[in-house]
């Protein structure tokens, strides 16, 4: 006889990711980032909401926020690869950003 739901941790997690995916596919991004935010409390241990909870970070200009989750996924779970991908996108993006700001790389093109 299988577990009910709610007693089991790793399916409670999936079922409110789940939620979450199935509202950013209905485009409910703020319900969506509700739901992310509610499972990565209740299950940290469960990396890809961290994941998609970055990703949504990122796409509403937060890129620390996002960063933060990209790094709690790799906590989670080391071999995470989209989150590694996403963290290793973000922070040389963040990183070119800052040395155009600064001026040291006035040498590309405009």
């Amino acid at each position: 006889m299988a577990a009910p739901l709610h007693s089991n941790p790793l399916r409670r997690a999936e079922a409110l990711w789940r939620a979450g995916v199935e509202r950013l596919a209905e485009d409910c991004v703020p319900e969506a980032v509700a739901i992310f935010r509610e499972c990565t409390a209740a299950y940290p241990a469960f990396a890809p909401a961290h994941n998609d909870l970055g990703v949504l970070m990122e796409a509403l200009g937060n890129p620390v926020q996002a960063l933060a989750c990209y790094r709690a996924a790799l906590a989670a779970d080391p071999c995470h690869r989209q989150a590694r991908h996403n963290l290793a996108s973000l922070s040389i993006e963040i990183d070119l950003e800052r040395a155009l700001h600064r001026g040291h790389l006035n040498w590309l093109p405009a």
